[in-house]
């Protein structure tokens, strides 16, 4: 019975743990979203920059119709975007 109680706590510690962190994205998954959201493709994207700065990523490039910048949170999401 001691037994059972024992992996009980630990799972809940095992969850609570996993639900405390942030979830963040990496610098290729947020270019790949301002790539999408502009409906680039890497192929069509000149002059990428893509670079994390001061606590977000800043994605710059140019397509056939225009300069994007983006800043996209740690956690993937888009913040600003200018075209």
């Amino acid at each position: 019975m001691r037994y059972k109680q024992w992996i009980a706590i630990g799972l809940s510690l095992l969850v609570l743990s996993g639900c405390s962190s942030k979830p963040t994205v990496s610098l290729e998954d947020a270019t790949e979203v301002a790539l999408d959201d502009s409906d680039t493709t890497v192929e069509e994207a000149k002059d990428l920059d893509a670079k994390e700065k001061d606590g977000e990523y800043v994605i710059r490039f140019g397509a056939g119709n225009g300069e994007y910048t983006y800043k996209i949170g740690m956690d993937g999401i888009i913040k600003d975007r200018s075209f």
